[in-house]
């Protein structure tokens, strides 16, 4: 779903950051040498996620109504002068 690849992006990953962050959800950092680095190994919290959702859904709703008002208006633009194309023909 493309709400899972928005919260998964590195669009969203500092604001779920920043919320474990001010809110002390992030564990104690693993000190060991051969272990991935914190970034690789960071799991956001459940409520990092649904407080980052409140942002990103409307955010995601509205880019989704402009992209399909703007698809058909360009649809609607190539029907047109499809038509108009035709009637020259005639």
């Amino acid at each position: 779903m493309p709400h899972s690849l928005y919260l998964g992006s590195g669009i969203v990953q500092p604001r779920l950051r920043e919320y474990d962050d001010q809110h002390n959800l992030i564990p104690a950092r693993d000190t060991d040498a051969d272990s991935l680095s914190d970034d690789l190994k960071y799991r956001p919290s459940l409520a990092a996620i649904k407080e980052v959702e409140n942002v990103v859904q409307p955010r995601g709703k509205m880019s989704l109504a402009i992209l399909s008002k703007v698809h058909t208006g360009h649809r609607a633009q190539l029907d047109a002068k499809s038509l108009q194309e035709d009637r020259k023909d005639v």
